[in-house]
Formats: C-alpha cells, sequence, structure tokens
C-alpha cells in the first residue's frame, strides 16, 4: 500500500464546515472502486481529507498491486 499525505494550503471550502461540528472533528472519506458489484469489484483508492493543527490535509491510501500502476503518477 502506498500512502501520500499533502497539506492543502490556503483551503476555504464554499460551504462552511463548521455547521456539521469542530472541524479539527471532521474526516471527510473517500473511496474509489473498480466497479460497483461487491463480488467482482475492488477498492483500489482511499481519500480523505481533515484539518490538522489549523492546516486542511489530504490523504491517499492507494493500493499498488493494480495492474498497470505508475506510482509516479501521484
Amino acid at each position: 500500500m502506498i500512502i501520500k499525505n499533502y497539506v492543502i494550503p490556503s483551503f476555504s471550502p464554499a460551504y462552511p464546515i463548521e455547521k456539521f461540528g469542530k472541524k479539527e472533528e471532521i474526516l471527510f472519506v473517500d473511496i474509489e472502486t473498480t466497479g460497483l458489484s461487491a463480488s467482482h469489484a475492488s477498492i483500489y483508492l482511499l481519500g480523505c481529507c481533515f484539518y490538522e493543527k489549523n492546516d486542511a490535509m489530504l490523504s491517499f491510501m492507494l493500493e499498488n498491486r493494480a495492474a498497470g500502476f505508475e506510482p509516479e503518477a501521484l
């Protein structure tokens, strides 16, 4: 598994996320799959966005056994 973390400089969301709760306690998650069938598809990427010390952070967890994967694409 490959894990990449990035700081998103000067991030200001269009919607005030404080309406959901304290921004330091919120986690946005995105799951990417190879399809919609549980019997034939697999998860190949998890992405999440969160705040850490007042900085917006983006983290990717990528399965690197997928055919045709190119690490330099990240």
